[in-house]
């Protein structure tokens, strides 16, 4: 671990304690700027080994220059590391990749339904043949058909986001202008199978406008199927049917354990008994009676919807069930409809998820097949990640592990299981296709009732991705959207060509500050710093190892006032070769500072400050230690006249020298040896807490030195040094204090109070005589001021009298003292005669005065 820098700096200025200011030499000042060897770290270029390399800096040592960034230019090549880019950079996707949207926050439950719409072949068709000019809020539209066109319904933005999905170039595209079409909040969640069978809905209707059949009833082509509800008499098993179209079945999960039971219990025939009776129009009056629904015709894509989300009747709010379902990849319906067994197979297209354990927040996300390549991908908002096969167990493992996780039963093959899907998307199998894998029912342990139908079933259920209409592969855009999409692709090549023009520029950059690391770098360590050395700002050095451009070399912010560099700031500066220095600096400009450049006159005043704050915290000690004596007149040998001073110059002496005699060192911002001393005083006094001195000479040693406040640099202590211009004719405002000039009454003697005052030997005074010269001494033989006994004798003699009124008075009007026997002058029983009325005032202060 590199040492502290309170570590090196006790080091580097440990010699000052025993040399005087007038012995430094040269090197006293090389350690001072912690030049010598010993206080530095190896140098790391040493070690043969790159791979034993901590890339660590010794910051507060100049002669360590490891760590400042060189590794990386030394063993890590990357061309274009110093590619920064103006431009932000194009989010380009890659070819077979589908795009991904955007979430604008609580979104992600929008983003898997238009990926799963827009993955429909034929459904995108039709949204893209969609005529904007047969949409009567359209034709309102004054940006129709225009370059600039912006649509104003939902499905005029669901197809301009099908366009940059179908031929944009970016992996990402933004959904925005389609929410805020429908009104939607974005930082809110909304269930996604009603928000599917709303917008479903809201298709239909605007899709009814259109000429074109393959468009207006793409919905009801794709996606719509008809069930009936079943009603029959149990006496005159009569039947009445009544007709209902479907978008797609809600399946009830709970308790079920795969699809093919969700569909059975979907089915199931219940009976209407007892208050439920059946009103049959044959009978004529109410009978018992059983329904059940039937399902007449499925549409191409059969979307099941699974009830996670149930109410719960203890809490009264939703819950979700974490079950697992099983479901297969070929779903043979047949039995279902009547038909024979793989007269009627739908192939599973995509699978979407919630994920999350609450009922009212979660995540969304699809998985779905591309029903051309038939390649599965994986769609979590912007992230599209193409995956080798379904499985849906690594999705229910990333569910939080502190939930409890139902027990999984293990899936054959050809099926999937999960506790998060929601919903199930089929497609229908073409009757002409072939199958491959076993069915539903099969997969079930249902076998065919004859080898024939289950040869039908398995021909019936491969699917052959080849084997699709030509018209099918091809979807073209319509012109005004080719138009803007082309206008965003031109954009997005752009700004591509840009950054790899500026790319191309960096690399080239990036080669010639190798080649220059390279060269200079393992040349700058400074082997000996007495035949040679030039400093340069360790700043510049780590800007120019980052691959910045670090203008030339300034180190002015760091020098003293005598033009040289202030030891405060050495471990700010690397010693390194002069002559790989000067590359540096014929390179970029500027100059460093040489060994001409270490200011011996900062190391003196330092070192004189640091030699007086060892004599003042010695005769702190001494003080303390001499005034434990006992000054009794028959103790007191001849040779230590006792001298008197203010008590309250010894307790702050003696209680917090020690805490203000750190602020000692600062005082080293002084040109001169007698400025330095004046500035000791100045420190003196503060710990005795008696004396007032000029801001500028008080406050600027404990706060940071004046040079670094004059020039703006940070609050630490600085080497620069200024002149100390404040002189005694500046002082004249501010308020002073004499030393030990409390001890001085009014008239000029030593005043009476005892309190303020101390008897101290003659070894203490001849301590403090040293930092305040111009103290009034007194003496232990010096007389009190008369004039001041006088008027303490006489203050004593008016007290005495007052206090013998009191007592007269007290004694001769107890009564009213105490308050007690007043006359009731209005009572009749008072008797007649003469009374006096007093202030209630002055009688409080009467009897204040009697207190």
């Amino acid at each position: 671990m590199p040492p502290r820098k309170d570590q090196v700096e006790r080091q580097a200025w440990q010699w000052a304690e025993t040399t005087p200011p007038e012995d430094v030499t040269e090197e006293h000042v090389l350690t001072a700027y912690i030049l010598q060897p010993p206080h530095s770290r190896k140098n790391r270029l040493q070690v043969s080994n790159a791979e034993e390399m901590d890339g660590k800096n010794c910051r507060h040592q100049p002669l360590c220059i490891a760590g400042l960034g060189e590794h990386d230019w030394l063993y890590n090549s990357d061309e274009t590391r110093l590619y920064a880019g103006d431009r932000e950079e194009p989010d380009v996707r890659t070819a077979q990749v589908p795009a991904g949207l955007k979430n604008l926050g609580a979104t992600c439950y929008v983003n898997s339904l238009l990926q799963l719409w827009f993955h429909n072949r034929k459904f995108r068709r039709a949204i893209l043949q969609w005529d904007p000019a047969a949409d009567p809020v359209e034709q309102l539209n004054e940006t129709l058909l225009t370059s600039q066109y912006s649509p104003l319904t939902p499905i005029g933005h669901l197809q301009l986001i099908f366009g940059y999905m179908h031929g944009g170039m970016l992996r990402t595209v933004d959904p925005s202008p389609f929410i805020l079409s429908l009104r939607l909040d974005t930082m809110y969640q909304q269930d996604a199978q009603e928000f599917s069978k709303l917008f479903s809905t809201l298709l239909e209707e605007a899709l009814s406008h259109q000429s074109r059949p393959e468009v207006s009833g793409a919905v009801q082509h794709l996606m719509r199927g008809q069930y009936e509800y079943v009603t029959r008499c149990n006496e005159c098993l009569q039947e009445s049917t009544c007709p209902s179209y479907f978008y797609e079945l809600d399946l009830q999960i709970q308790g079920q354990k795969q699809l093919s039971d969700c569909l059975t219990e979907f089915l199931r025939e219940e009976s209407l008994t007892g208050a439920n009776q059946y009103n049959c129009q044959t009978c004529q009056c109410k009978r018992d009676a059983s329904r059940a629904i039937r399902l007449t015709e499925l549409p191409p894509v059969l979307n099941f919807q699974l009830m996670r989300f149930v109410f719960d009747r203890e809490t009264g709010l939703k819950k979700k069930l974490s079950s697992h379902l099983r479901f297969p990849e070929l779903l043979d319906v047949s039995e279902f409809v009547g038909r024979p067994a793989g007269a009627v197979t739908y192939r599973l297209q995509a699978v979407l998820l919630h994920k999350g354990p609450s009922a009212y927040s979660g995540h969304y996300t699809a998985h779905i097949c591309d029903s051309e390549t038939g390649a599965w991908f994986r769609f979590n908002d912007e992230e599209v990640e193409k995956i080798k096969s379904l499985k849906l167990n690594a999705e229910d493992d990333l569910e939080d592990s502190a939930a409890k996780k139902p027990k999984q039963t293990r899936c054959p093959k050809g099926y999937h299981s999960s506790n998060q899907a929601y919903m199930l998307v089929y497609y229908r199998v073409p009757e002409t296709a072939e199958t491959n894998g076993p069915t539903a029912s099969q997969a079930d342990g249902k076998p065919a009732r004859a080898e024939g139908r289950q040869a039908k079933a398995e021909a019936k259920a491969k699917v052959d991705s080849k084997a699709k209409p030509k018209a099918e592969a091809e979807i073209t855009l319509p012109d005004h959207i080719q138009t803007m999409v082309d206008a965003m692709n031109a954009t997005v090549n752009d700004q591509v060509q840009l950054n790899e023009q500026a790319k191309s520029v960096s690399v080239e950059e990036y080669r010639t500050r190798e080649r220059e690391v390279r060269e200079i770098y393992p040349r700058l360590t400074c082997s000996d710093v007495r035949a040679g050395l030039l400093l340069l700002p360790a700043a510049w050095l780590s800007a120019w190892l980052a691959g910045d451009t670090p203008g030339p070399v300034d180190p002015a912010s760091l020098l003293c006032h005598h033009g040289k560099l202030s030891p405060w700031h050495a471990a700010k500066m690397k010693c390194v070769d002069p002559g790989a220095g000067s590359l540096l600096t014929c390179l970029y400009g500027g100059a460093g500072l040489d060994r001409s450049g270490l200011c011996r006159d900062c190391v003196q005043s330092r070192c004189r400050a640091i030699r007086a704050r060892q004599q003042l915290e010695e005769d702190a000690r001494t003080v303390t230690t001499l005034l434990k004596e006992d000054l009794k007149p028959g103790n007191i040998p001849g040779a230590h006249q006792p001298f008197t001073i203010t008590f309250r110059i010894i307790l702050h002496l003696t209680t917090r020298i020690n805490s203000r005699i750190t602020g000692l060192h600062m005082c080293i911002n002084t040109s001169n040896h007698s400025n330095t001393i004046r500035g000791f005083h100045m420190c003196f006094n503060l710990s005795c807490g008696r004396f007032f001195s000029s801001p500028a000479v008080v406050r600027e040693p404990l706060e940071r030195p004046p040079g670094d406040r004059q020039r703006g640099h940070g609050s630490g202590p600085a080497g620069a040094e200024t002149e100390d211009t404040s002189g005694p004719e500046d002082d004249d405002d501010d308020e002073e204090e004499e030393f030990n000039g409390d001890l001085r009454c009014a008239h000029g003697e030593l005043c009476v109070e005892e309190g303020v005052r101390r008897l101290v030997p003659l070894s203490v005074w001849s301590i403090l005589v040293k930092y305040f010269p111009d103290a009034q001494e007194y003496g232990r033989d010096r007389q009190l001021c008369q004039q001041c006994r006088e008027q303490v004798s006489e203050e004593e003699q008016m007290r005495q009298l007052y206090r013998q009124m009191a007592t007269e008075q007290r004694a001769a009007l107890s009564d009213l003292y105490s308050d007690r026997l007043r006359p009731q002058v209005a009572a009749p029983s008072c008797p007649p005669g003469r009374y006096h009325a007093l202030g209630r005032q002055s009688t409080e202060l009467w009897r204040k005065f009697l207190k």
